[in-house]
């Protein structure tokens, strides 16, 4: 398949970062700043990347807080923003018949929609490799209210009730691997 067949999803995403993680990993900057981080990173890997032939899409994200960022609703912090960047990129991704999604994003959890709409579509053809340095496992209940670190939960259907009915299937954990 030639490249012109990958949709490129650029998808800034940053409200899925918990206060927690983000306060410990940059201290020097404020926190609201340190925050966006995430988001700066994609453009920084959008400008990197060479033009290519394919459709790209944009998934939107703020880039100013709202203050309801660090609202923790059922154990979820930013459930409305990472809710609304669910639906949008389902809507970006539906626009076209790619075989392929390059994923260019801010926290973790942008890998969530893609890989599902793929699975949806491969079905047991599609594995996963998560390389990260932990393994985005957590629940709401776990005390941990970032979604970044929720993601491979969310892939494997053992994630937030509110967040698994917006996505179109799950894999199955035995076809998920964790590296890193």
């Amino acid at each position: 398949l030639a490249q012109s067949d990958t949709l490129r999803l650029i998808w800034p995403q940053w409200q899925g970062a918990g206060e927690t993680s983000v306060r410990s990993l940059l201290p020097e900057l404020p926190y609201g700043e340190a925050r966006r981080v995430y988001a700066l990173g994609t453009r920084v890997l959008t400008a990197l990347l060479p033009e290519h032939a394919g459709p790209t899409e944009i998934v939107p994200v703020s880039d100013e807080p709202t203050g309801e960022e660090v609202l923790v609703t059922n154990g979820m912090e930013s459930r409305a923003q990472i809710l609304a960047g669910i639906r949008d990129a389902r809507e970006a991704i539906a626009r076209h018949d790619a075989p392929r999604i390059l994923t260019l994003g801010g926290d973790c959890a942008v890998s969530v929609v893609p890989f599902t709409e793929l699975a949806a579509r491969y079905g047991d053809a599609l594995a996963v490799v998560w390389i990260d340095s932990h393994p985005d496992t957590d629940t709401p209940d776990t005390g941990y209210d970032g979604y970044h670190a929720m993601a491979v939960t969310a892939l494997a259907c053992k994630g937030d009730p509110e967040v698994l009915e917006h996505l179109p299937t799950a894999i199955d954990p035995s076809r998920i691997a964790l590296a890193g």
